[in-house]
């Protein structure tokens, strides 16, 4: 599975992704992270453990990385090659460095953000959601829960 987003070359992004974790998952989920198509580093994740860097609207997210794209075209890719299933029920992106024209409120804010679901043979259902403020992630519960009934 991929993610490209379109990011403004030079700014800087954390990088984040969240998972349902269980036994039957991989132990080393690659995730690959890429400017254009450069490669800027393998992540490597127990997907066994439920993800806990950050918790947001419920959700537990695993940092993957932070990293400045020169490119313009930020990429996360999750490889199947591991030694269970490998998921990611979402990844999200923040920019981190100082915006071109700064927001008033001091609040997280998401360049773009996709909800994907993925089944056992890594077919994608996923939703986009971009300039997210904090207030608005509410809605990604919502989300979660419908595409999980469709």
């Amino acid at each position: 599975a991929t993610w490209s987003f379109t990011v403004s070359p030079g700014a800087t992004y954390r990088i984040a992704s969240t998972w349902s974790a269980g036994s039957n998952r991989a132990s080393a989920a690659r995730f690959g992270l890429l400017d254009g198509g450069s490669s800027l580093g393998t992540v490597l994740v127990d997907q066994r453990q439920s993800p806990g860097d950050v918790t947001s609207q419920g959700a537990g997210w695993e940092e993957l990385g932070v990293v400045t794209v020169s490119s313009g075209v930020l990429q996360v890719r999750l490889s199947n090659l591991a030694d269970g299933f490998v998921i990611a029920d979402a990844v999200r992106i923040e920019e981190v460095s100082a915006p071109r024209s700064a927001p008033s409120s001091p609040s997280s804010q998401f360049s773009l953000l996709e909800l994907a679901l993925f089944d056992e043979d890594l077919s994608k259902t996923s939703r986009w959601f971009p300039n997210l403020s904090g207030a608005e992630l509410s809605v990604i519960d919502q989300l979660a829960q419908t595409l999980v009934r469709s």
